[in-house]
């Protein structure tokens, strides 16, 4: 399946957060791994969102397949539309660095 046009939906936050949270990595040397990892996350996502990860439960009276997928350093939990092409990105965490 080649690439197709996907909403995604993400909890908002400002941008002063977002610069804090990116200016933060960087310091602690994780800012370009975890910039790598999220362009991966989007181009796999815009692929093929249903066969990301592992499905971990279904959200009938949504039609929403709720995912889970490690891209390393990250975990991220989303949420696929059955029928819409809507992904909702529900979570995102930082693996440790051991």
């Amino acid at each position: 399946m080649g690439d197709i046009s996907i909403k995604f939906m993400v909890r908002e936050i400002s941008p002063r957060q977002f610069g804090r949270f990116t200016a933060r990595l960087y310091e602690k040397g994780r800012g370009r791994e975890v910039a790598e990892a999220l362009h991966v996350l989007q181009r796999r996502l815009q692929m093929n969102p249903g066969n990301l990860g592992e499905a971990i439960y279904r959200l009938a009276a949504l039609r929403l397949q709720v995912r889970t997928v490690v891209i390393g350093p990250l975990v991220v939990n989303f949420g696929v539309h059955e029928v819409r092409p809507l992904v909702f990105i529900k979570g995102v965490r930082l693996l440790s660095k051991s």
